[in-house]
């Protein structure tokens, strides 16, 4: 009888080691994904150190290596600025490309580069022709030919082939001086005439200026971006 008890006991020995062992792996991974979850991520289970000193500290998780840093390179994000050009006469469809299109507003603003002159018109039609140009003064008032001061040490005259207020009344209704508050080198803009389905107005600056001319739609606009 001794006997078989003494092999019934050996025979259990087995069994409680590995049970020791299991315990043992479970309280050295307790602060880590389940093997469920990191399998479901799409992911191996992370691999357990089996040295039981190892196996008292969460720090034996083997862990990936950093990945590489990326060889991207970064794009600032600041933008050269154009070079402006025109200094001379610069014109589209001038003349002969009258338009049914009226002013609606005049305006200044400053860019990152220049400073916007902008001419919107309103109605119906297609966009009227365009002449800019540099002009020394003294300037002239159109048809009466008579002297307008402008302040500024430069001028940009802008004709445009449509009314600017027609004479039944459409149109702008604005000031035909105005003097500029968000804008550095732009000085004064002047409407030097009304007449004859021609609009004219003179953007007086501090110094000539490279300029561009572009012109844009819904609504239409003329705009000219005088350099900083």
């Amino acid at each position: 009888m001794v006997t078989r008890s003494r092999s019934r006991q050996a025979r259990r020995r087995p069994g409680i080691c590995a049970a020791g062992v299991l315990v043992v792996i479970v309280s050295g991974c307790g602060g880590s994904t389940s093997s469920s979850e990191t399998t479901a991520a799409g992911s191996a289970p992370e691999t357990v150190s089996t040295d039981p000193v190892a196996t008292s500290s969460p720090t034996s998780l083997t862990t990936a290596p950093p990945p590489p840093a990326s060889s991207t390179t970064v794009v600032p994000t600041t933008t050269a600025c154009p070079e402006f050009t025109q200094t001379d006469v610069t014109s589209d469809g001038f003349p002969g490309r009258l338009s049914g299109l009226v002013g609606a507003d005049v305006r200044t603003g400053p860019r990152v580069c220049s400073e916007r002159f902008v001419l919107e018109l309103q109605g119906t039609g297609t966009f009227p022709g365009w002449h800019v140009r540099y002009e020394p003064a003294p300037l002239t008032d159109d048809p009466r030919g008579e002297p307008v001061d402008v302040a500024g040490a430069a001028f940009i005259v802008v004709t445009v082939e449509s009314w600017m207020t027609n004479m039944e009344g459409d149109g702008y209704h604005g000031p035909t001086r105005i003097t500029p508050t968000d804008v550095d080198h732009i000085k004064e803009l002047v409407m030097l005439g009304n007449f004859e389905s021609v609009t004219i107005w003179a953007i007086g600056v501090d110094q000539q200026r490279p300029f561009e001319v572009t012109t844009l739609d819904d609504p239409p606009r003329l705009v000219i971006d005088i350099a900083r």
